[in-house]
């Protein structure tokens, strides 16, 4: 009874991990493309199979090799987020850049950016683990079940983000908002990560 209420916890906790900012932010830059609901539940679900996916590698590794994630390590992941974000916003802006991207399919970019979120990710979840589980195997179900969370969660955003921002905006005005959105918080997270500051000092 306490594993499945623990593994209840892990599903909620992975829908309610789809709707972190950066995840939203991210994913919305797809579905301003995209031009059906199906497709953008396919996104969302490609994000969180991405996501899942890296969680697992790492998982693994930590739970079977007895790694871990140092705190300069976890920075460094949430740096690369930010970096991906003001790309994504960039290339969803520029014309030249987004056709270069066009011909790329949109569930393998969905796929690639849960991937990376699921880097970032892995330092938080990982401790909460090995704070809470001692038994390998039930950690690695802990994990497919967290994940299995974050595809429902980020399928659900999907759904939302489609039916808002296509309800109001249309074409470029949407992929220029969901551009903007994106370089702006990827800006926030490296300043919040201490990354411009830093700069100053030097």
């Amino acid at each position: 009874m306490e594993l499945l209420i623990l593994f209840l916890i892990g599903f909620i906790l992975g829908i309610k991990h789809a709707f972190d900012a950066d995840h939203i932010v991210a994913v919305n830059t797809l579905l301003s493309k995209s031009k059906n609901i199906k497709n953008s539940l396919k996104l969302g679900a490609f994000w969180g199979i991405g996501h899942t996916l890296t969680l697992f590698l790492i998982g693994s590794i930590i739970l079977f090799l007895g790694f871990s994630i140092s705190n300069k390590l976890g920075l460094f992941f949430e740096l690369f987020v930010g970096i991906m974000l003001i790309f994504l916003g960039i290339s969803t802006i520029h014309k030249k850049l987004e056709a270069k991207l066009r011909k790329y399919d949109g569930t393998k970019k969905s796929l690639g950016i849960g991937i990376i979120h699921g880097i970032a990710g892995s330092a938080a979840l990982m401790l909460l683990i090995v704070s809470k589980i001692t038994n390998i195997y039930l950690g690695l179900i802990y994990i497919l079940v967290f994940g299995v969370g974050t595809i429902f969660g980020m399928m659900f955003v999907s759904l939302i983000l489609f039916k808002f921002f296509h309800l109001i905006f249309s074409g470029k005005k949407l992929s220029n908002m969901a551009g903007i959105i994106s370089i702006i918080l990827g800006i926030i997270i490296i300043y919040d990560i201490g990354f411009i500051q830093g700069l100053f000092l030097i």
